[in-house]
Formats: C-alpha cells, structure tokens, sequence
C-alpha cells in the first residue's frame, strides 16, 4: 500500500514489548522499505520511539491477548458474541486499559506533543474519546468499514462510487450508513429491490428496512440467535508464532500467513491518512 500511495519516504520507528518481535518486523520493514527510501529502525523504549515523531500510529493491544481471551470467557458464560468493541467483551477491555493508556497518553504528550496520533486500538471510538480527554488532541480513530460498506453499497446498485452520497453515525463497531442518495435521490429502497431478500455483508435486507440505514458487518454479532464466530485469541496467539517464524526463514516477502487476516484498514485508511 505505500508504494502504490504517494507517500514520501520517511523515518519509521516499529515499536513493541518484545524484542525478538520486533527484530523481526523491522528485518521485515528494512527488506520492503528500504529500497523505496525509507529509514526503519526499531525501539522497546516507548520514550525512544516517540521522540520527534510527527505521526504516531497507536495499535498497542493493551493487557496482550490474555484481556481478549478474558472477555471471550466472559461473553461465553452469557452466550454474547465476543468482540473488543462490542458488549461485555468492549468494556472489559476499556476497563483493564485505562490504566496503561493513561501511561501513553502522558508519553505521547512529554515526547511528541505536536505529532498526529492515528488510534487503531480497540474499543476504538471509546479509545479515541479517553486520549482526547487526556489531551492528546490531535487524535483520530481509524476504521475503513464505514468506507468499504459504502463501497459496496454503489457496487451492489452498479454505480460508480463518486456518484453516491452518504452519511454515517456510530460507536466502536456498532455504525450505520444512511441518507443514501445519488443525485440527491434515497436511493435505500433500490438497494433493497436489489438485494432481492439475499444478507448485504451478512446483515438481513429485513433488518436494512426496519432500521432504514446499513449497518456495518458486525452489526450480527448483537442478535441473540446469531451464529458465534470462533474463538480468536487462542487462533491470533498461534498465528503470531507462525508469522514469526516465516518472517526468520525470510524477511524480505510478506509472510504468507498474514492472508489469514483482513487488514484493509492499512490500504483503506492509514495509508491514505498519512499521504494525505
């Protein structure tokens, strides 16, 4: 995505707990960076790696996979879908970070007090509202899905994506796309003649009438009777391991366990964001 973007070259610092971990993404970033011009360098050191920074993009999983684990326990006492932005899982995981993300906020303050910090953490708008609490004011929250649904709605009517209008209202992962219109028209019910009863992005057209918006992906997860999607901490823990030992046996290609993952967000909105 950033050699496709107009990006210019910069410094990136990749910063993480753990060194092996990041030994092997910055022998990652030097193979496909460097030779477009960029500097990659690697820190532990939180303090390290802000200083000077301009642009802070702020992914930390705060409590490690451990909080994800605790939260999908918890939701499957109570037959809730598990997710880090949604229901009981999103508040203990807002509760367990406060601490750490109060840490952060004074770092990014002492070591980078003008820089854009560009918020992925989870939950993602409760996140983003605690750092601007905290003073980081130059903060967004990134997720590509209000985008991408968009995206797909004009492919679904077979216009042109510039053609539609929209407007979006949400919290975390609970969003919704309304006031479609193209040329001013709603353009909501040809939506629905389109889809012809079939899911839009696993949402029922059923409920796309009934709420009159399109709500994104996730929005099945709050139906009691809807299916429960596997376990993800103990899948994302041996996931990391696989990448990290395909990144040692070769750094310089892009391991191919990381099709595994959907991370459109990057394509779809960081990188866009920073060469903007």
């Amino acid at each position: 995505a950033i050699a496709e973007s107009p990006l210019v070259p910069r410094s990136l610092v990749l910063q993480g707990r753990d060194a092996r971990r990041v030994d092997a993404v910055v022998r990652y970033g030097v193979a496909r960076l460097q030779p477009l011009g960029w500097n990659v360098r690697g820190e532990t050191d939180m303090a390290a790696a802000l200083s000077g920074a301009s642009a802070v993009i702020h992914q930390i999983r705060y409590g490690g996979l451990e909080t994800r684990e605790a939260g999908e326990a918890l939701c499957a006492r109570h037959d809730i879908a598990a997710d880090e932005t949604l229901g009981p899982a999103a508040l203990l995981t807002a509760i367990r970070l406060r601490a750490e993300l109060d840490r952060t906020c004074e770092m990014l303050l002492r070591h980078c007090p003008n820089a854009w910090v560009l918020n992925l953490t989870n939950p993602l708008s409760c996140v983003t509202a605690l750092m601007a609490e905290r003073g980081v004011r130059q903060c967004l929250g990134l997720c590509e899905l209000p985008l991408t649904t968009a995206q797909q709605v004009a492919k679904t009517l077979d216009v042109r994506f510039g053609e539609l209008t929209w407007s979006y209202t949400g919290l975390n992962h609970r969003g919704f796309l309304h006031d479609l219109r193209i040329n001013g028209r709603d353009v909501l019910d040809d939506l629905l003649r389109t889809l012809r009863g079939v899911t839009f992005a696993g949402v029922s057209a059923a409920d796309i009438a009934e709420l009159r918006a399109v709500p994104l992906k996730y929005f099945r997860l709050v139906h009691r009777d809807a299916e429960r999607p596997a376990q993800r901490a103990a899948l994302l823990s041996d996931l990391r391991e696989q990448l990290l030992a395909e990144l040692a046996a070769d750094p310089s290609v892009s391991p191919p366990s990381l099709q595994q993952r959907d991370l459109s967000w990057y394509s779809q909105a960081v990188v866009p964001i920073l060469a903007a």
